[in-house]
């Protein structure tokens, strides 16, 4: 196991090289001048070309791009435009709200979205399954920005329950992660129902209740946790994307996250930001899938055996050599 999460480590490093130079090639490539963003359309000619020698911008491509490079071995995702401040430091103080608001959301879709998939999955055919895959399915469809918005007309202006805008408490943090973790709800039903339903129907648990054990037993006992492998791959993917910023809902409830820096630096034309920012959510993105990987040798028996087995015929190969070498002589 040590040595697939090491192997895994040392893959990560040719993907994030391929990222920043995914991501530099787009921004170069990109209509538009950061000087003259930043000094505004009032400023001569000549102070923007200033600027720009500032900048690095007139360097060469492979020039600016090595030296980017360069920063990064040194730990340095370069220096914003606008304000002046590392990078690295902007996305460190933006990073805390993100995560918060990235594992409000996950663990609220995934306690809510997970039993009523099994519920669904039990209850096929019946009342409550047809009710939980028709709201599933109204919140997969409904755009995320206008349940923002509905959720701030209802709940912040006309009953005046919670804030709707900024970040300097808990109640805050409740309507971007309800808005976004309903979404999350339906995905994780869905994916929950239909996992279920395909291990329910199989031999052992027919085998389990021809041995007389009780349901519950049997649906968390033996189903669950074989049907949780695909569960577990949703909720890891949509962390991950969600450790990258919730770019609509942080706007729309004026977080300031990753997400609203990743936009106001597009807008602005703030190259490091955007760099940085995309390759931070690129790292955290292979973590969290790497987590999961992981995660899956202890929710499938057959995975922690199939470690177990490998290591023990590794383990065993150099007693079967050197015992034919002396058979042999």
């Amino acid at each position: 196991m040590y040595k697939y999460i090491i192997k895994r480590l040392i893959y990560l490093i040719p993907v994030l090289l391929c990222v920043t130079l995914l991501i530099f090639t787009m921004l170069y490539i990109t209509p538009g001048d950061p000087a003259r963003m930043i000094l505004g359309n009032d400023a001569s000619d000549e102070a923007v070309e200033q600027y720009r020698e500032e900048l690095g911008l007139n360097d060469p491509f492979w020039t600016r791009y090595f030296r980017y490079l360069v920063g990064i071995l040194h730990g340095d995702l370069g220096t914003s435009y606008t304000t002046k401040m590392p990078v690295a430091k902007e996305i460190a103080e933006r990073f805390p709200t993100t995560f918060v608001m990235a594992l409000l959301v996950t663990i609220f879709g995934t306690l809510v979205g997970v039993p009523l998939g099994i519920i669904s999955a039990i209850k096929q055919n019946h009342a409550v399954d047809y009710l939980a895959t028709t709201v599933g399915l109204i919140f997969v469809s409904m755009p995320s920005f206008w349940l923002g918005l509905m959720m701030i007309v209802l709940f912040g202006v006309k009953l005046k329950w919670f804030p709707t805008s900024g970040w300097y408490g808990p109640q805050y943090a409740v309507l971007p992660a309800v808005t976004v973790g309903l979404t999350g709800i339906a995905s994780r039903m869905r994916m929950t129902r239909s996992s279920m339903l395909e291990v329910i129907r199989s031999d052992y648990i027919r085998t389990a209740r021809a041995k007389g054990q009780t349901e519950f037993k049997i649906i968390t006992g033996h189903a669950l946790q074989n049907a949780l492998l695909p569960v577990v791959t949703q909720i890891g993917m949509a962390f991950g994307t969600n450790m990258g910023g919730m770019i609509i809902t942080e706007q729309i409830f004026a977080i300031p996250g990753l997400g609203k820096m990743m936009t106001d630096a597009v807008n602005q034309r703030n190259h490091p930001v955007v760099q940085g920012g995309v390759l931070w959510i690129a790292f955290a993105t292979s973590i969290v899938n790497l987590i999961v990987d992981v995660l899956y040798a202890y929710i499938d028996p057959r995975l922690k055996a199939q470690y177990v087995s490998n290591k023990k015929k590794k383990a065993q190969a150099p007693k079967e050599a050197k015992a034919e070498g002396g058979a042999a002589a």
